[in-house]
């Protein structure tokens, strides 16, 4: 999770319901919940850090390593990676980020 505010507001409720016995309730404990997620610190990074998520993860949703990828996009860690930016550096004999090789 890199929010778990967001992971709260957009998680399968019974998945939510079933987080609140392991982090806390958003309600009750919304500060440290504050604290202790990630997208909040990783202004903090001093390495790269590499985001892996499957698409069909059905315990946290794909919005949580997205946002974690947007929120804490350092500057020497490059553009993100989507299809769009494939499919252009394909076409363009790049590489996924768009730079000629």
């Amino acid at each position: 999770m890199a929010d778990f505010a967001t992971f709260y507001a957009r998680a399968e409720p019974w998945i939510a319901a079933a987080a609140v016995g392991e982090y806390g309730h958003p309600d009750t404990t919304g500060e440290l919940l504050h604290a202790l997620s990630p997208l909040h610190a990783l202004d903090r990074l001093a390495a790269p850090l590499l985001v892996v998520h499957g698409a069909q993860d059905t315990n946290v949703p794909l919005h949580e390593a997205r946002a974690g990828h947007r929120g804490g996009h350092p500057p020497w860690a490059g553009p993100a990676i989507t299809s769009s930016s494939r499919t252009k550096a394909t076409r363009s004999g790049g590489s996924a980020t768009g730079s000629a090789t």
